[in-house]
């Protein structure tokens, strides 16, 4: 392959990436909250079995229903209707009582399919609960719960309250829900700088890759081009991905605090061998 070739398929793989790691920016942090009686939460069933009771949960109400062993009879669904595509992360919120079920299985609908994630209700006290960080396409997708435990039936009571979904950047470092900026220094230190959604908050040294890998990352060199910013390994944190002077594309990866480790993401794209 000519250079001007090896160029334009250079130039293309960095089209792509950039494409894939900045799918759509979004300034302000987002969390969508569905409650019971909100727009969204969705009672279904016989309304016999459906109680409802104040002063306790978020939002000062919630409901219950009795446990079925083997067969559904009443559930809820919540249904965010979410304005952008992407990683949330998504939070049920369990009320000091009336919730004692040691078997709630929740049904988180994303674009990737379907998990189903175990929750004992008796082990938590007015908190939000995390059940993972799940793909979802814009206005689609939805979390369910039914009566079904596979405990002894009419023993346990199942609480419904609220559901949290709260937009992952894939900017963002230390994972609070707001995009962060990477520089890299004249040693090839990589610091973050956190912001809030409206400042600049602090600088967190991350750490440098030349005192863990044995390869340096510096700003004067033309071997190592630092690519862009963004979630590879689906964990919430934003990595890194640089170009190496070999034309590696490595991933390092952080965990919101320092670097973890670093792989080789992509091929050599400076020869015909590669893309």
């Amino acid at each position: 392959m000519s250079p001007r070739g090896r160029t334009v398929v250079f130039g293309l793989v960095l089209v792509v990436l950039v494409a894939i790691l900045f799918p759509a920016v979004v300034t302000a942090k987002y969390v969508v909250v569905i409650d019971d009686g909100s727009h969204g939460f969705e009672k279904h069933g016989p309304a016999k079995w459906w109680h409802k009771v104040r002063g306790i949960g978020f939002g000062g109400d919630m409901f219950w229903t009795w446990n079925n062993k083997n067969r559904v009879d009443n559930y809820v669904v919540w249904r965010p209707n979410l304005k952008y595509t992407g990683y949330y992360k998504v939070y049920v919120f369990i009320p000091r009582n009336y919730a004692y079920t040691k078997n709630a299985y929740y049904e988180i609908y994303h674009a990737h399919g379907k998990t189903v994630k175990k929750i004992d209700q008796s082990r938590y006290y007015d908190t939000w609960v995390y059940l993972g960080k799940y793909y979802f396409k814009a206005g689609k997708g939805y979390v369910k719960l039914t009566d079904k435990t596979g405990e002894r039936w009419a023993t346990k009571k199942i609480g419904f309250d609220a559901i949290k979904f709260e937009l992952v950047r894939e900017n963002d470092v230390n994972g609070d829900g707001f995009a962060d900026i990477i520089i890299i220094n004249g040693k090839g230190v990589i610091h973050a700088i956190l912001t809030n959604g409206n400042k600049i908050t602090k600088a967190e040294w991350l750490g440098n890759p030349h005192g863990q890998w044995g390869w340096s990352l510096t700003s004067q060199q033309d071997v190592d081009k630092p690519l862009g910013v963004g979630d590879i390994n689906g964990d919430g944190f934003a990595d890194i991905v640089i170009v190496n002077g070999g034309g590696y594309i490595h991933a390092i990866l952080t965990n919101g605090k320092k670097l973890q480790e670093q792989y080789i993401l992509e091929i050599l794209i400076n020869s015909g061998a590669g893309v």
